[in-house]
């Protein structure tokens, strides 16, 4: 069989050439064009091709029959039909004439602006649907034990827990690839029962195949979903051209699950929520990342901090590990839940907030074992890293410090 881009060629102009051409659409089996002119295709031409198993020329329109390959013939059909409209959505590159010169600063705010800016509009209607929340809360029109409160969280909140999903969607279109399986892949490690393997802050240990391999949280990731992808374009359009169109449908998803979610939960996971880690304490403000740089390598101060007698505390003590509440957003809200929880408890509980912007600060959280920020511990034990606690879920874990 020819190639999908020789045969989307001659498709082309057996069908009167590109400006005969109002639209193109296919099945699952068979490729659907708008013409302008049905008298200029050559309908004999079309069967003959290889690759092409028939032809249904009726009134109601011109179709293609190809079998399972026509998404394949489809793309290629698509980038020698209208690659300038693919060219300006980022979805091909343009060729230009001479050597290539490879702008690599250009080509990552690129690759940016094609993954999230179809999510600019969800993120601001999220986030704004939130702030409108907290505000009703903060002038007593809403109660924060309502459901109604309930539904609007969640409601606000949810795109951030299925970030991972959304930025495997998008970057899978970028990448070229299928965002089905890019969507089933970040989805099982987003599963309740996946979840629960994780221990503490992550990074224990399971078994795979007899493997260990370390396990995280990758709710409102995005880094393994992007690296994740990716991995899956080359991977995908490798076997295209290896193996038989005939088993593209089976073969290929088959293969791409099963490789990809252990390779996604044991190594490529680790690296994105490590960088994560990196770029979420670096990109909020840069003369006090430059600082804090400054404060963490000093290899001329020693800083003793000394920690509270956990084993003997009075009351419960609640101590939020922060970038800084005044600055960084998740900050801000894994803030507002522990105040919430003091205007609750009141004196029963103490509250602090240790800021990443001081050098005492910065030696309290090596010293602890913080994993990122924000996290929230309770008498010294991680409860709550990165996702902010309800109300009811904090409540709960300051009761039991209580027993």
């Amino acid at each position: 069989m020819e190639s999908s881009e020789v045969l989307a060629a001659k498709l082309l102009e057996f069908m009167g050439g590109k400006e005969n051409i109002i639209s193109v659409t296919h099945c699952a089996t068979r490729l659907r064009p708008q013409l302008k002119d049905r008298s200029l295709v050559d309908a004999d031409a079309i069967e003959k091709l290889d690759g092409v198993t028939g032809l249904v020329n009726k009134d109601s329109g011109l179709q293609i029959i190809i079998g399972m390959s026509v998404g394949d013939i489809y793309k290629a059909f698509m980038k020698v039909w209208d690659s300038e409209r693919l060219e300006r959505e980022g979805l091909i590159e343009k060729e230009e004439a001479g050597p290539k010169r490879h702008e690599w600063f250009n080509e990552f705010i690129a690759l940016v602006v094609s993954i999230f800016s179809p999510l600019l509009p969800l993120l601001a209607g999220s986030g704004l649907l939130r702030g409108f929340t907290i505000l009703a809360n903060e002038l007593g029109w809403l109660s924060t034990s309502s459901t109604t409160n309930l539904i609007l969280t969640l409601t606000a909140t949810s795109v951030f827990y299925f970030l991972p999903l959304l930025t495997a969607m998008t970057a899978a279109k970028r990448f070229q690839t299928s965002p089905y399986i890019a969507v089933a892949v970040m989805g099982a490690l987003i599963m309740p029962d996946f979840l629960a393997l994780v221990q503490g802050d992550g990074g224990n240990g399971v078994e795979f195949l007899g493997i260990s391999i370390p396990v995280f949280n990758y709710t409102s990731q995005i880094i393994p979903a992007i690296i994740m992808t990716w991995l899956q374009s080359q991977m995908e359009h490798f076997m295209i051209k290896k193996i038989p169109n005939s088993l593209h449908m089976i073969i290929i998803p088959t293969v791409l699950l099963l490789v990809l979610v252990p390779i996604t939960a044991g190594v490529i996971g680790p690296i994105g929520n490590y960088i994560s880690i990196g770029v979420a304490q670096a990109v909020y403000e840069t003369d006090s990342v430059r600082e804090m740089l400054k404060n963490y390598v000093a290899e001329d101060e020693d800083i003793e901090v000394e920690l509270p007698d956990y084993e003997h505390l009075e009351k419960p003590l609640v101590e939020v590990f922060t970038l800084d509440s005044a600055t960084c957003a998740a900050c801000t809200y894994m803030m507002g839940a522990a105040n919430e929880a003091k205007k609750t408890f009141g004196d029963a509980i103490d509250m602090v907030e240790y800021k990443f912007t001081l050098k005492e600060n910065i030696a309290r959280c090596k010293k602890m074992g913080v994993p990122n920020l924000p996290s929230m511990y309770i008498n010294g034990e991680l409860k709550f890293r990165s996702l902010v606690p309800s109300k009811e879920e904090l409540e709960g874990a300051i009761r039991a410090a209580m027993k």
